[in-house]
């Protein structure tokens, strides 16, 4: 069972090389790796023909796609994913068709043996289009404390890796009624975990959103709907913070995406609850507008 990974990159040279060793060092070796510099003007470009070059037995690609011009993340990941998703791949007989895809960003890394715990979840119920399971917090030259649901925070000290206070510890997975808690409670998918069935994935993706932060949400709020999902009760990745991401420059624009995809399936929940969960989510703009006119 082949894994597609579709790595993200843009400006991301420092980060990027502990990104890529974390997939060389899988446990689970059927899979392959498709690097997507979106205009990266950095050395990204070098580091990753380096990896490509060391490892000709690996199925490592450098897609050039985006190189004319930088893509909101939302286009950038859909078109990452149209790369598995719609057999694109210009191959010879499929020979890296993939049957689960899963994303990483650069400046984000995995556990060893996160493919091989997901894939083997997977395997033991193929209902389940969705895979996902814990991470853990990795403070990059800060330490960042949530205000809200992920993903907002605010500055505070210096830490690295927190093993004690991972994802799940502060949004534990609600799998009672997943695609209801998604919208109207908390996103406790945290994105470097994600893996997709292609096929399902295929069905649901729908038309690429403009989004800088919420394409992941968008995506496992429709897995969700539509299909059975499971998580591992462990953290199998490294969720890198820090003062460059766009949660940290813009958090009233990952809410104002949040507000779109929850306008986008309010109909399918009760109608109190929603319009409930709708007014707190602009009194949450409203607090992150406030606060970034004010720091």
């Amino acid at each position: 069972m082949k894994v597609g990974i579709a790595l993200s990159c843009y400006n991301h040279e420092k980060y990027l090389e502990r990104a890529i060793e974390s997939i060389l060092r899988q446990t689970y070796t059927d899979w392959h790796l498709a690097v997507f510099l979106n205009a990266s003007t950095d050395n990204s470009y070098g580091i990753a023909y380096e990896y490509k070059i060391k490892n000709p037995d690996r199925k490592i690609k450098i897609h050039n796609k985006f190189n004319r011009e930088v893509f909101p993340i939302g286009i950038a990941r859909y078109l990452m994913m149209e790369y598995f998703i719609y057999d694109f791949m210009p191959f010879p007989d499929n020979e890296y068709k993939v049957d689960l895809i899963t994303i990483l960003d650069a400046d984000d890394f995995w556990r060893e043996d996160k493919l091989e715990k997901q894939v083997a979840l997977y395997k033991s119920n193929t209902d389940n289009k969705l895979i996902f399971s814990d991470c853990y917090y990795y403070y990059q030259d800060i330490k960042v404390e949530q205000v809200d649901n992920y993903p907002a925070f605010i500055e505070t000290k210096m830490n690295k890796v927190d093993l004690k206070n991972t994802f799940h510890s502060k949004y534990p997975p609600l799998m009672d009624n997943p695609f209801n808690n998604l919208l109207l409670r908390y996103n406790f998918m945290p994105c470097p975990t994600l893996m997709f069935e292609r096929k399902a994935l295929k069905e649901v993706i729908g038309i690429p959103m403009p989004y800088t932060s919420a394409e992941d949400y968008d995506w496992v709020v429709k897995m969700a709907k539509w299909n059975d999902c499971a998580y591992v009760p462990e953290p199998l990745a490294f969720y890198r913070i820090h003062k460059e991401q766009l949660t940290q420059r813009a958090p009233a624009r990952c809410t104002v995406e949040e507000i779109d995809v929850f306008k986008r399936f309010i109909k399918y929940l009760p109608r109190w609850k929603a319009l409930l969960h709708l007014f707190y989510l602009y009194c949450k703009l409203i607090y992150k507008e406030i606060r970034e006119v004010v720091i």
